[in-house]
């Protein structure tokens, strides 16, 4: 992540000079790698004594199995074997980044430049706390991931564990296999077949045999070193011919279809109910003031002056009057609303309120003996 880079040849020598990374990367690796003392270690150990007491019971005649004998004897054999390849290519991690150097002597010292630079003081504690727990976890199984499976063992519904002797020969014969393994692969494969002899020169990296031939120049104060190299056809990469296209363009198109149409869904069932069973009604005219009750008393008491005017004008010298009751009775509601939320919100009025409940309680209890 420092580098922003994910070539092993770009990286090498990134980790030398820094104890901090060498500790926490070696810890997770030993983990990974399944080494004795690891919490690796144990994980994989439950795994392979599985293997090999289902064997045992097949032989036994305990079990009724699809597979035989022989078949389990080559599970374990591959899960073995897949160990030894943890190991290789956590070994082959560890060397490359931790042990060798970079070919080119300004990327190294920009490397080591770094020192406590690379990696900031709150990631660094998480880090190193983190990695300190898996040679705990490794080295008291017992008291730890032991402890772990027995609470969980109601919830996965497993049955009782039996006693593991974790550190007993047959435990670890399988952990030194896989070990053995890893470390040939590494030395063989890794070393022998993934790595060519290359040298610097000054129009880039170029392979040994044509500087030494003359065809291709070199700088000669830059040495010949071995570089990592890729020999897996792309065409067979699943990363970019499947993972990739997958993941950030098939995923995202379907999902994208399938929430669209969703969406569009949830959009149509609400406007059908909007026009159907929830169809909006007509809101009620508003009174320009007041409420119902002012507006009926207003509204009678206009019609008594309409009629008193209709008498009164029949008679001469007397000129009709003309008053907005429904006014009114707004303007005298709003006083009498107003001096009721006065006495409301006061002490006496709470007190009062307070002695009445009181009394019919008491009066209450009284009736009810």
């Amino acid at each position: 992540m420092n580098v922003h880079k994910l070539n092993l040849n770009d990286i090498r020598g990134f980790g030398r000079k820094k104890p901090l990374l060498t500790y926490i990367f070696l810890m997770g690796a030993l983990g990974i790698g399944g080494m004795p003392f690891f919490n690796g270690y144990i994980s994989k150990t439950l795994i392979h004594e599985s293997i090999v007491e289902y064997i045992e019971l097949i032989h036994e005649s305990k079990v009724v199995s699809m597979l035989s004998a022989h078949a389990m004897k080559s599970i374990e054999w591959i899960f073995l074997i897949s160990g030894g390849l943890t190991v290789a290519y956590m070994l082959k991690l560890f060397i490359c980044i931790f042990v060798e150097k970079n070919e080119d002597d300004n990327v190294q010292a920009s490397f080591d430049s770094l020192r406590g630079k690379y990696m900031s003081v709150p990631s660094a504690i998480a880090l190193t706390l983190s990695a300190t727990v898996l040679p705990v976890l490794g080295v008291m199984p017992g008291m730890t991931l032991a402890k772990m499976c027995e609470m969980s063992k109601d919830f996965l519904h497993s049955p009782n564990m039996h006693a593991i002797k974790w550190f007993a020969f047959n435990n670890l014969k399988g952990a030194l296999i896989s070990i053995v393994i890893g470390v040939i692969v590494y030395l063989v494969i890794v070393r022998m077949f993934l790595m060519s002899r290359t040298a610097v020169t000054e129009y880039g990296i170029a392979n040994i045999e044509d500087v030494l031939s003359g065809k291709q120049k070199s700088d000669a104060n830059k040495l010949k070193y071995k570089a990592y190299i890729y020999r897996w056809n792309k065409f067979m990469d699943i990363e970019d011919y499947i993972y990739r296209p997958v993941i950030m363009k098939f995923l995202p198109f379907v999902f994208g279809v399938i929430c669209r149409f969703l969406d569009s869904i949830v959009d149509f069932i609400v406007v059908l109910l909007r026009k159907t069973i929830y169809k909006d009604s007509k809101l009620p005219e508003e009174l320009e003031e007041g409420n119902v009750l002012t507006h009926i008393i207003g509204s009678i008491l206009n019609k008594i002056q309409d009629i008193r005017n209709i008498i009164v004008s029949r008679k001469k010298g007397m000129s009709p009057s003309f008053e907005d009751y429904e006014h009114k009775s707004v303007m005298v509601y709003e006083k009498i609303d107003e001096s009721i939320k006065i006495i409301t919100r006061s002490m006496s009025f709470g007190l009062i309120i307070f002695c009445i409940g009181l009394l019919l309680t008491v009066a209450y209890i009284l009736i009810a003996r």
